[in-house]
């Protein structure tokens, strides 16, 4: 669902997310590029884009507007994804929070935080309790690919009913051309004022950063690949349990024989 942005946004954040979004790419965005059919996410190493990669980070605050960032943007190389085509975000889990060990859900109260993102005059928000049934929540389109094949635009995040801390936002990305599978999942990790950002990133990208799908049992053994990640794929299966969601699909049913494929070919791909 999609909702025109509200009276309660600061104004200025408004008229600013657009201007940002002609900015020159950094570090900080999240890059994007199509191949074998599905959006990849990386990062920007020493100035080149380094694949692949599903961690971001940035803080509240930083561009002056409390409560509010426009990192990380979405980038692409020139030639990496089709022009004309629009890409679009899709938040998939409701917002977690920091506790010092991992990110874990926030109870429920009568006002929880939650988070905005404003793009183009439209604002999705982060639902209270994840979708069930494998959904995801709202989307947005970021832009449209220009005519050589480059994307790069910044939308405004807005930390509502804001308390110190530091948050988790998990996202896809998704083009618009059909037949390419939706990104794998991108977790941003904001900082509202909080001493622990830096360990909680230290984390992120130490669990979320460049995971192996295929190491489904998370073992570190050698080899990494072995008949227990099998097993492990298949009670995900059976449980119904969304990462077992191996193609990004999103009809119904979402789990489908695709999906053993799918791990069978990321299984032969071997984890580096």
């Amino acid at each position: 669902m999609q909702h025109q942005t509200s009276a309660t946004v600061p104004a200025l954040l408004v008229l600013l997310f657009n201007a940002v979004a002609a900015a020159q790419p950094h570090s900080g965005d999240v890059i994007v590029k199509l191949e074998a059919g599905r959006l990849i996410t990386g990062r920007l190493v020493q100035g080149s884009a380094s694949f692949p990669w599903q961690v971001a980070a940035a803080t509240f605050g930083d561009t002056g507007i409390p409560g509010a960032t426009f990192n990380p943007g979405y980038d692409s190389e020139i030639g990496a994804l089709p022009p004309s085509q629009p890409v679009g975000l899709t938040i998939r889990k409701a917002l977690r929070a920091w506790d010092g060990q991992t990110f874990s859900a926030i109870p429920a109260q009568p006002t929880p935080p939650r988070l905005n993102i404003i793009k183009n005059n439209v604002t999705i928000t982060t639902p209270v309790t994840d979708p069930g049934s494998c959904g995801v929540g709202d989307s947005l389109i970021l832009g449209i690919v220009n005519s050589t094949g480059k994307i790069h635009e910044h939308p405004a995040y807005q930390l509502v009913n804001p308390v110190e801390g530091v948050y988790l936002l998990e996202v896809e990305l998704w083009l618009g051309q059909p037949g390419q599978a939706a990104s794998r999942p991108v977790s941003i990790v904001f900082n509202q004022d909080s001493g622990a950002f830096a360990q909680a990133v230290v984390w992120a990208e130490d669990r979320l950063g460049a995971p192996c799908y295929a190491n489904c049992d998370d073992s570190t053994g050698s080899p990494v690949l072995t008949a227990n990640d099998f097993q492990c794929f298949l009670n995900r299966y059976a449980s119904g349990a969304c990462e077992a969601n191996c193609d990004g699909s999103t009809g119904s049913p979402v789990l489908t024989a695709n999906d053993f494929q799918c791990f069978l070919n990321a299984y032969a791909a071997g984890c580096p």
